[in-house]
């Protein structure tokens, strides 16, 4: 098997400043015009953004000081018909989520709030802000 091996940085010959950096050990981080913009450590976190390289979580994201965002987008054809979700598992159980929902209109949207009950039934509709503003909460 070959190895590529090098010692610092990857990059397109004559952009010094852009590439994939290696100069610290097990850690791989990605420079654009000479800033640290994403690092995946030995231990699988990534951090994204243009603020301080931590990791306080297995995905970091630091906008610095700008505000960034995170966008889901799909052209829905139908109301209720998601958008993104958001899920949280244990275990491999989806144990709660939050999804974005294609409201009646094309620029209206909502939403939900699932959680998990203790009887293996899955998720299920918890809570629902509606387009209006409104609240849908679950009773049981």
């Amino acid at each position: 098997m070959s190895k590529l091996q090098v010692d610092e940085v990857v990059n397109k010959s004559g952009d010094g400043d852009s590439g994939l950096d290696l100069s610290t050990n097990d850690v791989v981080a990605v420079k654009i015009a000479g800033s640290e913009v994403a690092r995946v450590d030995a231990s699988g976190n990534i951090s994204l953004g243009n603020g301080t390289a931590t990791n306080d979580g297995v995905i970091h994201i630091n906008a610095g000081d700008s505000a960034k965002n995170i966008v889901f987008e799909a052209d829905r054809p139908s109301d209720g018909q998601g958008i993104g979700n958001i899920q949280f598992h244990h275990d491999g159980t989806n144990v709660a989520q939050i999804s974005a929902e294609r409201g009646t209109v094309d620029a209206s949207g909502e939403l939900v709030f699932y959680t998990h009950d203790d009887g293996g039934g899955g998720i299920a509709e918890a809570l629902r802000i509606h387009k209006n503003n409104s609240l849908t909460i679950r009773s049981t």
